[in-house]
């Protein structure tokens, strides 16, 4: 094989990689659009700020759950897809193989490698369909468990504030005056 063969076979590849991707990324995106806006928000008012307000993390702890809330039917969508895919792909093989091994007309038979040649020559773009879904669904899912993790931190910082607010109080002196629970 030469070096332009090669090249070639390279370009091929990273032009179907690059129309796959851009599908599951835009077929992703559509779907959790919302998201990725508040996961940025988060991140300008929550991470990127020194002390973020209480209020500000409670609205955003609110927030991630009811997104979270809707992207749970959307995700399952996108695995339905996934999954038909897979079954379309299959179904294309399948009728594809069958029809090498038992041909309608008077055709000399043929080997089992070659039927299984054709047939996947003739499901390629169903399996590619059904690789661009897989890929999505990994995304998808992988943004909503990061946004579970960022919901759980939000929850703990809260948690933090709660305990830290319930173990000091100031007096009206100015003075602080420390809690035990069960002492008062």
């Amino acid at each position: 094989m030469s070096q332009e063969e090669l090249d070639e076979v390279y370009k091929k590849l990273d032009d179907n990689v690059e129309y796959a991707n851009a599908v599951a990324k835009t077929t992703v995106d559509n779907q959790t659009r919302n998201l990725d806006n508040l996961m940025v928000n988060i991140y300008e008012d929550i991470i990127s700020v020194e002390e973020p307000a209480t209020s500000s993390i409670e609205k955003y702890f609110l927030e991630l759950s009811n997104c979270l809330y809707f992207l749970g039917e959307r995700l399952e969508k996108v695995g339905l897809y996934d999954d038909l895919s897979k079954a379309q792909a299959k179904e294309k093989y399948n009728n594809a193989y069958m029809d090498c091994v038992n041909p309608t007309d008077s055709k000399k038979k043929v080997t089992v490698a070659e039927a299984q040649t054709s047939a996947e020559n003739s499901a390629v773009y169903e399996n590619m369909v059904s690789t661009i879904y897989a890929r999505s669904y990994k995304i998808f899912k992988y943004k909503i468990d990061a946004a579970q993790t960022m919901l759980s931190s939000l929850s703990k910082m809260l948690s933090k504030r709660m305990q830290d607010a319930q173990m000091s109080m100031t007096t009206k002196d100015g003075s602080k005056q420390y809690l035990v629970e069960g002492t008062l």
